[in-house]
């Protein structure tokens, strides 16, 4: 989220520490436009009522991904948006709104996943510049609140970066004052970051982290517009909170993958698993 133009201010608030690795920053995951600006949350059978948070966390145990004894999906619960990649359709963004692929193919992966017998692969790959590739998924019927939920497995910087961004949350509507509210995970040069940014005028605030774990991790993020927070949980640990503006929250579009990426030089790869949208 650290853009070229516009004045960044970050807020650094309390500490929290992880595992060991690196960061980078974004400005959220696109909106799809024209026809796809209003799409209906998904009908398929994965999307439903609420869900229980104990209850997908008891379908998600702490069992490493692609062992026989991998964890169920949580797509069996009740959700406001479902996807484990496992069953369905042949295309990766058959269950998602819009797909882009310029920093590098999305792809299902057989040999690796939390929920047999596959998960979303994004294969980033060296380039200069602002670049993505994403699923884009927006959902609608939120009351000020919501929880989004996904497995992640970096495959680790191979080379030099100035920004990888894996998972980036639009907030909607944005506040009064602004065009845009975005969350997103951050790799940077300089570490691991959780920030919220908005748009015009530009702004960020961040909180850096330590390294993002090196082995599947089960990243958790909710949002309350009654507290103004987003809080970041990774494996069941609290690792960052940042601040929100606004008093309304109706929907968010959601973007996995790499929803933004600059000046790569390496290839890198991350696996997406059971991403879940529901109310807390």
């Amino acid at each position: 989220m650290r853009r070229v133009i516009g004045v960044v201010a970050v807020a650094c608030l309390t500490a929290c520490s992880l595992l060991v690795d690196t960061g980078g920053l974004h400005d959220g995951a696109p909106v799809p436009s024209g026809d796809d600006a209003n799409p209906p949350v998904d009908g398929g059978a994965r999307d439903g009522p609420l869900g229980d948070d104990a209850t997908a966390d008891a379908a998600l145990d702490a069992t490493d991904g692609d062992a026989p004894d991998a964890p169920l999906s949580p797509c069996a619960l009740p959700s406001l948006f479902c996807d484990d990649f496992d069953t369905g359709p042949s295309d990766p963004a058959g269950r998602w709104d819009s797909m882009q692929s310029a920093a590098g193919p999305l792809s299902f992966d057989t040999a690796t996943f939390r929920s047999a017998p596959r998960s979303l692969r994004v294969a980033i790959t060296a380039g200069t510049g602002g670049r993505a590739s994403e699923l884009a998924k927006r959902v609608t019927g939120l009351s000020g609140s919501v929880v989004v939920e996904l497995d992640v497995l970096s495959g680790g910087p191979t080379g030099t970066y100035g920004e990888v961004d894996p998972i980036a949350i639009t907030l909607e509507p944005p506040p009064p004052s602004r065009t845009k509210q975005s969350l997103a995970v951050i790799f940077y040069s300089d570490g691991l970051y959780f920030e919220n940014y908005r748009e015009n005028p530009n702004q960020a605030d961040n909180q850096k982290i330590g390294a993002f774990p090196s082995k599947w991790a089960h990243v958790r993020i909710a949002v309350s517009m009654a507290t103004k927070q987003a809080v970041l949980t990774i494996d069941d640990a609290v690792v960052a909170t940042v601040l929100v503006e606004g008093s309304a929250l109706t929907g968010i579009v959601v973007g996995t993958g790499a929803p933004y990426t600059n000046d790569v030089g390496a290839p890198w790869t991350f696996n997406f698993d059971n991403v879940r949208v529901t109310k807390p």
